[in-house]
């Protein structure tokens, strides 16, 4: 059934924009809506078709896929022909002597080129055996990729999740694909495209493709590594990297859950509410980011989807979305009800419906079977607060005693 909305209703219980931050973003950006009363009606499509039973829903969770490469992330990438893992460093006394520290180069090969990038993987040494993991993909500065930092950066917490029996691996997306429009096809993308030939089809992939690729390549590596549960490998992402993270959850079902944090327009948040940041707004200051097709749909105001189909082709593994209370350019409400609204395709699953479409109060995770939600204090950052309770959530989804 269709999912309809009403942009005019109130949170009366749950969480709302104050006025304070309200008035801050628009002093930041003049020109764009962050008032609720500002945005109009609209219908979400229907997850599921009438009668779709859970044996027809892998060939239409693919279709649903197939709607994003074509229409947003982009067609084009594969697995390479070749893959070679490299342990260039290895410290089984990290973090004094919690973990151990590996530092592996993958390098892929395809069509007589190679592409070589490197991953951090921190196992703890007082753990079960294998370990789940979390796959970090990381969009801030390299130097995030050393735990023994102090104090650590907020959005690495290696010591805090080996602490709690995780190991962590990350990689820096600028090692597959330069965060530039003029110069993101000068890294992993030259296996799979000539960067020197401008006319593209309209769905080739973009740089977002390009980083949830390489996610994957360090999945084919997990596989190898005795010490890591293949089968409990989370992969997560703050901002770009949680609309990254959502693809890679999508296309790759190796990975048991994933986490967007703050991911806002082209990953968590509906296209159409117009709050924030929207599809034209990226698609102008990030053309590199999607296909042109997904640019040519922005500047006519008209996506061919919705976000929570995105989140829905995951099911049957687990989600989580994350907001923050003032971070309004990723429109938290747009994130919460994408969120609820792809409830069908786990309802066919087994679990129970979202029950409210009220986005919660702040600080209060709301996990409804494989599915989690938080809306924290705070601005357009990831910390302690969302790793704990992405630990808490994958340690619940795993079976693992806290």
């Amino acid at each position: 059934m269709t999912q309809p909305t009403d942009a005019s209703t109130s949170n009366v219980t749950g969480w709302r924009a104050s006025a304070e931050a309200i008035a801050k973003a628009q002093a930041i950006f003049p020109t764009v809506n962050f008032e609720e009363a500002n945005v109009p009606p609209y219908t979400l499509e229907a997850v599921l078709p009438a009668g779709l039973t859970r044996d027809q829903w892998p060939a239409h969770r693919e279709a649903i896929v197939e709607r994003f490469r074509d229409g947003s992330f982009g067609c084009g990438l594969s697995k390479p022909q070749s893959l070679a893992f490299d342990l260039i460093e290895t410290d089984p006394a990290a973090l004094d002597s919690k973990a151990t520290l590996k530092r592996v180069r993958i390098t892929s090969g395809h069509h007589g080129k190679t592409h070589a990038f490197e991953m951090v993987l921190y196992v703890p040494n007082d753990a079960r055996k294998p370990a789940p993991a979390f796959l970090l993909i990381n969009i801030k500065d390299p130097s995030h990729f050393d735990a023994s930092r102090t104090p650590q950066p907020d959005v690495w917490r290696a010591e805090r999740l080996i602490g709690r029996g995780f190991a962590l691996a990350s990689f820096q997306r600028t090692d597959l694909a330069i965060d530039k429009p003029d110069a993101w096809r000068s890294g992993a993308a030259r296996l799979f495209d000539d960067e020197s030939n401008a006319a593209r089809p309209d769905d080739a992939f973009g740089a977002l493709a390009v980083w949830a690729w390489g996610a994957s390549r360090v999945m084919d590596y997990l596989e190898t590594d005795a010490s890591i549960d293949q089968s409990q490998v989370v992969v997560v992402g703050h901002s770009r990297g949680g609309k990254t993270a959502l693809w890679a959850g999508a296309t790759d079902t190796r990975f048991a859950i994933a986490i967007s944090n703050n991911s806002g327009c082209g990953g968590a948040s509906l296209n159409c509410r117009n709050i924030g940041e929207t599809p034209l707004r990226l698609s102008r200051q990030f053309p590199h980011w999607m296909n042109a097709n997904y640019r040519r749909s922005a500047e006519a105001g008209a996506m061919p989807f919705e976000q929570h189909l995105l989140l829905a082709s995951i099911s049957p593994r687990a989600v989580y979305v994350c907001s923050a209370a003032d971070d309004l350019w990723a429109d938290p409400k747009g994130e919460y009800e994408s969120w609820a609204a792809a409830s069908p395709a786990f309802e066919l699953f087994g679990d129970p419906p979202v029950a409210s479409p009220d986005v919660p109060p702040v600080n209060t995770p709301l996990i409804v079977g494989r599915r989690g939600y938080h809306i924290r204090t705070g601005a357009h950052e990831m910390g302690e607060y969302d790793w704990d309770r992405f630990a808490d959530f994958a340690a619940a989804q795993f079976g693992i005693a806290r």
